[in-house]
């Protein structure tokens, strides 16, 4: 029922997201350089988290660094894993 509402929900979160990771220095054109992983998760890079989500009246981009340690960590679990 709401596709129009969904696809522009889904535009303006990518625009929250450009705008968030050019704060934290990455290019204009960082969007192209999303990979996904084998669960579908949408990343840029191992130091960098973000989500995206919407309801039908708001749209949310959170952003983080990913510590260090728990980088460390998640290549330990990794390794565990493989």
């Amino acid at each position: 029922l709401h596709h129009w509402q969904d696809r522009h929900a889904s535009l303006v979160g990518k625009l929250l997201l450009k705008r968030a990771l050019k704060m934290f220095g990455y290019p204009e054109n960082v969007l192209n350089d999303i990979r996904y992983s084998q669960n579908g998760k949408p990343y840029i890079d191992s130091s960098l988290d973000f989500n995206l989500s919407h309801t039908r009246k708001h749209v949310l981009c959170a952003i983080s660094r990913i510590p260090s340690n728990k980088q460390k960590f998640l290549r330990f679990l990794q390794k565990k894993i493989a």
